[in-house]
């Protein structure tokens, strides 16, 4: 398997090794590569000779207020939050938070994404989909273009990035350190708490996340 072919399947590794977890689209990678190799075990060495990170994504939004928040945490550590002063819903939130994440990490791996939101994912993988839903706003396809226009980008400077569903509050441990995360940023924006404090507690939050889904810790 050449380089260049391992880059292009990284997409279609999971859903061969993992159908079952695709109940929503992943955003696609064009390949020619993926009908050279046809044994799972060679599609599952390729990927894991490249390390890629996994990070989860999540949005937060407070039925009682205007603003919402979102968090991603990677298992290699890195962390991030922000807040929305005015959210129309979750899903602008949601799609924050993978935006926010894409634009911050720092690692150069490829990325595997988990979002908990099957219509973020449906919108990042075709932003002019779903025109009758009132669910979708203009901003929310805005977000979903840069998303995608981003991860196309960065295929092709080979990080490839893989999105995959998981559900919410299941024990995902990244997935509720993510939710953490963006309840936090939330939480400190209301409470007008300091942004040394924020960033503490987020800290922690991400420390703790990493270490129980490494398992080094009960």
């Amino acid at each position: 398997v050449q380089n260049d072919d391992v880059i292009n399947i990284v997409s279609e590794v999971d859903r061969r090794l993992n159908p079952g977890l695709y109940e929503a689209t992943e955003v696609p990678v064009t390949t020619g590569a993926i009908q050279t190799i046809s044994n799972a075990h060679t599609l599952h060495n390729a990927v894991a000779s490249l390390n890629p990170v996994t990070v989860a994504t999540d949005g937060s939004v407070h039925r009682s207020y205007a603003g919402g928040s979102w968090g991603w945490v990677a298992d290699n550590g890195e962390f991030g939050y922000g807040v929305l002063k005015s959210a129309d819903g979750s899903l602008i939130c949601e799609l924050s938070g993978v935006e926010g994440m894409l634009r911050s990490i720092k690692a150069s791996n490829p990325l595997i994404v988990l979002v908990d939101s099957k219509i973020a994912l449906r919108l990042i993988d075709n932003p002019d989909s779903m025109k009758d839903s009132s669910a979708v706003s203009s901003s929310c396809r805005a977000i979903a273009r840069r998303i995608k226009k981003k991860v196309l980008d960065d295929t092709e400077r080979s990080r490839p990035i893989t999105f995959r569903w998981v559900k919410a509050h299941n024990g995902d441990v990244l997935n509720e350190g993510a939710d953490r995360l963006a309840r936090n940023a939330r939480l400190a924006s209301s409470f007008s708490t300091t942004g040394d404090m924020t960033e503490s507690i987020a800290k922690n939050i991400a420390d703790e996340t990493v270490a129980l889904h490494k398992g080094l810790r009960p």
